[in-house]
C-alpha cells in the first residue's frame, strides 16, 4: 500500500511538472520514479504489486514523452509569434508609425479597386508623417522597378511590358501564384505568359526560366 501511494505521488509530480512546461524537472521525476519502481521490483515478490509497476512506468514514461512534444510544439509557435511581433515593431519603426496606422494602412493597400475613394476615416487614421514616410518609400519602390523594367527591356527587347514584369519577378524567385497577386491576375494568366517568354527566349518547356534570365543577366 506505502509503495502505490510513494509511486502514485511521484507519477502526480510528473504530470505536474510536464503541464507547468517543465522537461527538464518532468525527465528528473520521470528517472526518480523508474528507479524507485525498479527497486520496489527487486524487493517485492507481489506479482500484482509487479503488474502495478509495469502500469505506472509505463504511464510516465508515456506522459514525459508527451510532455517534450508539447514543450516544443508551444516553444515553436512562442518563436513564430515573437519573430511576428518584430516584424510588426521593425515596420512600425520603419514607417515611425502607430499599430492604428499601420492596420489602416493595410486596410486601405487590401482595396481591389484602385480608382475608387478611399475610406476618409481610414485615412484620417495616418499623419502627415507618416503619410511622407509610406509616399517615400513608394517612389523608391517605383524608382526601382523602373529600372529594372528598362534593364529588361534592354536584354529582351522582344518581350512585351506584361512578359517584362513576368520575368522581372521571376528573376526575383517569386513563384507563380505570388508573381500573380502582384500583378492582379490569375494563376494560369502568368503561367501562360511564362510559356510565351520561354518560346521567345528559345527555352525548353522543362527549362529553369529563372537560372535562364539570371545566365542572360550575367552576360
Amino acid at each position: 500500500m506505502l509503495t502505490t501511494i510513494n509511486i502514485t505521488v511521484c507519477y502526480i509530480l510528473v504530470l505536474i511538472a510536464n503541464i507547468s512546461i517543465l522537461p527538464r524537472i518532468s525527465l528528473v521525476c520521470t528517472c526518480i520514479n523508474i528507479i524507485s519502481m525498479f527497486l520496489c521490483h527487486y524487493i517485492t515478490d507481489n506479482s500484482m504489486c509487479s503488474q502495478l509497476l509495469v502500469i505506472f512506468g509505463f504511464t510516465s514514461v508515456a506522459t514525459t514523452i508527451f510532455g517534450f512534444v508539447a514543450n516544443k510544439l508551444f516553444r515553436e509557435q512562442q518563436m513564430e509569434l515573437d519573430d511576428y511581433a518584430n516584424t510588426i515593431d521593425q515596420v512600425l519603426n520603419v514607417f515611425n508609425m502607430r499599430k492604428n496606422e499601420l492596420l489602416a494602412l493595410l486596410k486601405l493597400a487590401k482595396a481591389q479597386d484602385t480608382t475608387a475613394v478611399y475610406d476618409k476615416e481610414l485615412m484620417a487614421q495616418l499623419d502627415k508623417k507618416t503619410l511622407h514616410n509610406i509616399i517615400k518609400v513608394a517612389n523608391q519602390i517605383e524608382h526601382m522597378q523602373a529600372c529594372q523594367r528598362k534593364d529588361m527591356h534592354e536584354r529582351f527587347p522582344m518581350l512585351t511590358p506584361t512578359e517584362l514584369d513576368v520575368c522581372r519577378l521571376v528573376e526575383q524567385g517569386l513563384a507563380i501564384n505570388d508573381i500573380a497577386k502582384v500583378l492582379g491576375k490569375s494563376a494560369s494568366n502568368v503561367s501562360t505568359v511564362r510559356g510565351n517568354i520561354r518560346k521567345k527566349l528559345g527555352l525548353a518547356q522543362d527549362a529553369d526560366l529563372r537560372r535562364a534570365l539570371l545566365d542572360y543577366k550575367n552576360v
